[in-house]
This record gives structure tokens, C-alpha cells and sequence, in this order.
């Protein structure tokens, strides 16, 4: 997966929906609002099925 900042994703499991913020080193870092901040590998992100979403719906 080639993730950018401000790119939107969503867990296929949970329906869970957030914004990729910028963040410097490995992790990947998701706002999915109201104060929560998700810090996951690339490898993690995908096990657990987030998906960059096409468009934000």
C-alpha cells in the first residue's frame, strides 16, 4: 500500500474511518478524530484490514 498524508483509510472489519496525518519514522499515523491518534506499521495496518479509501464518502 503507498500511503500519503491526508489520504483517507478504513478497516474493512469495524467500518472505522480516518485521515493520515504527517509523521515522521516508520509508523504510520491515523486521526480518527475526537482526540484518537492510531500509531501502526505499514505491515500491521494491512493485517488488520485498513484500506485506503477512493474517494471520502
Amino acid at each position: 500500500m503507498n500511503l500519503q498524508p491526508g489520504q483517507w483509510v478504513q478497516c474493512s472489519f469495524t467500518q472505522e474511518r480516518g485521515k493520515i496525518l504527517p509523521y515522521e519514522g516508520r509508523a504510520i499515523c491515523i486521526s480518527l478524530g475526537d482526540g484518537i491518534t492510531l500509531y501502526i506499521s505499514p505491515e500491521s495496518l494491512e493485517t488488520l484490514g485498513w484500506r485506503i479509501l477512493k474517494e471520502r464518502q
